[in-house]
């Protein structure tokens, strides 16, 4: 059997982004990232891996889960593939069809 393993970043208070969407709350510089890279580096978009110098390998995860407003957040930078090295699952109501063909369920 499987292991499920639950990965998000969150506020103290348990929210996911600002009521308006935004996720400007959570810092995206810090000694944390160091721990992040060496622990999930998997976690990172491939995008951000490449400009980083993050090596691609799966450490912790081998699929991700995503809702359509967590994969739109790529989307509007052109990022329709963000972890090639994980099987993608979007959840949506509304998304009909994946803008990346065969790579996204």
């Amino acid at each position: 059997m499987r292991k499920l393993k639950y990965y998000v970043a969150c506020t103290v208070d348990g929210f996911i982004a600002r009521e308006d969407g935004s996720f400007d709350c959570f810092p995206m510089e810090g000694e944390h990232f160091t721990d992040l890279f060496d622990s999930f580096p998997e976690t990172i978009p491939a995008h951000l891996q490449e400009a980083l110098g993050i090596p691609a390998e799966n450490k912790q995860f081998d699929a991700v889960l995503m809702g359509r407003k967590t994969y739109e957040v790529g989307l509007d930078v052109g990022v329709t593939n963000p972890y090639p090295s994980l099987k993608q699952y979007v959840f949506s109501r509304t998304m009909e069809a994946s803008p990346d063909q065969g790579k996204l369920i």
